[in-house]
Parts: C-alpha cells; sequence; structure tokens
C-alpha cells in the first residue's frame, strides 16, 4: 500500500506543521477502562477539527498496571469509523498483516494502518536502538514522550539532521504522546504529571506556542 496518495495519512503528518490528536479512551488510565461517552468525544473531536482519533491498544490485560485498553481492538476502530464522518481512525502500536487493509477499505481510507509488510516503518521510543539508527532505517519516529522544551528541541533537531544526511529532501515525521488534565481555571500555569501537565486551557495554549518558537514540536502530537 502506498501512502504517497493516502489522505488520511498525508493529513496527519505534514512538513513544517503540528497537527493533533485524542487517544480514546480520554479518562485517566485505569486498571477498567471508562468507556462512557466516548462516541460523543469523538464526534466532537472530529467537529473541532482535529488531526485523527487513535485508540490505546493494550491488548494484554494486565490488572497490576493502570494501562489497560479497550474493547477488541479492530471491531472498536470500526465502531469508531461507522460513526464518525471523516476524521482518520487508527491503533497505536498493534501491527497486523491483513486486517488494516480491509478496514481501510470499508472506511474511505480513514485507517492509519500499520501493515508490517508493506508500508513504512514507524521506529516507536527508542527501540534498544540508536538515533542515528532510527534517522536512517525508519519512515517516521512515533510515540516518544514528553520532555522539558529544551530537551525535546534538541532531540528534534538531532532527530532532522541525521534523516537529512540519510535521506536528503525526505520528510520523516516526529510523534509525542502528552498527557493532559485541564484545570477548570483556565489560567493555571502546567504542573507536571506523569508524561504530561495539569494546566488550564490558556496557559496549554501558550506552552504549545513556545514548544513552535523552540522549535520542540513533533509533527503530531
Amino acid at each position: 500500500m502506498s501512502f504517497q496518495n493516502h489522505r488520511a495519512y498525508n493529513s496527519m503528518y505534514q512538513k513544517d506543521k503540528m497537527t493533533f490528536v485524542f487517544i480514546l479512551p480520554t479518562a485517566r488510565m485505569s486498571k477498567n477502562p471508562i468507556m462512557e461517552n466516548q462516541l460523543h468525544l469523538a464526534c466532537k473531536i472530529e467537529e473541532y477539527g482535529f488531526a485523527s482519533l487513535w485508540i490505546r491498544d493494550i491488548t494484554m490485560q494486565n490488572l497490576n498496571i493502570d494501562d489497560n485498553g479497550q474493547y477488541d481492538l479492530w471491531i472498536y476502530l470500526t465502531y469508531l469509523a461507522a460513526f464518525t464522518k471523516h476524521i482518520p481512525v487508527r491503533n497505536r502500536k498493534c501491527s497486523s498483516p491483513f486486517a488494516p487493509r480491509r478496514v481501510d477499505r470499508w472506511t474511505d481510507m480513514r485507517l492509519i494502518p500499520k501493515l508490517v509488510s508493506t508500508i513504512p516503518t514507524m521506529v516507536i521510543g527508542f527501540s534498544n536502538q540508536s538515533i542515528n539508527w532510527i534517522a536512517r532505517n525508519g519512515d517516521g519516529w512515533r510515540l516518544q514522550y514528553p520532555r522539558s522544551i529544551i530537551q525535546q528541541a534538541q532531540l528534534i533537531q538531532d532527530y532532522r539532521a541525521l534523516t537529512e544526511v540519510h535521506a536528503p529532501g525526505d520528510f520523516k515525521h516526529f510523534s509525542q504522546s502528552l498527557f493532559i488534565d485541564l484545570s477548570e481555571n483556565p489560567d493555571e500555569i502546567p504542573v507536571p504529571i506523569p508524561l504530561g501537565y495539569s494546566v488550564g486551557r490558556n496557559r496549554l495554549v501558550d506552552l504549545l506556542h513556545q514548544c513552535r518558537s523552540k522549535h520542540a514540536c513533533a509533527s503530531h502530537s
């Protein structure tokens, strides 16, 4: 499958732009995922123009940790696609040699699949590799975690420099996750929480603008 003309993929990853997605379920991670109102929220997320919907694909439940996914991965993806109109939907990590190809046909190229034998290689985290290896062998760097603005800016700049060495002129996206606990006080300053911030909406906007000004923005967040 070529991604050159894949509408959803190209809307999510764009050179010199930062796009935003929501990961479902939207509630705080827990042993038993909170799935109420997720369909309604998905429709609102689409209405407000976000780039895509992702779902947490924790395929093996472990009640000793607070990071369990939702229902059956592919069923829930098609469920979301059936109730939304055009927003791309995708899983985070799980690869399959066949399921995404079928679902993508049903959803008018709105699923962003991970076909292990045919699509670009998106490296998740460092995967026990060096940044040089990732820049040389990957077609994108996905699911990096938040760092300080200075640290993230340096990491992205190093990655961009190395991708230009190994693949001059090619665009290789950089994605990161960011957990947001949105405060009722719109002016609450960012307070670190695991993998993100508790913050008011006005200060969140300021934070994102600061990331862009320091060149610490991902292609996809």
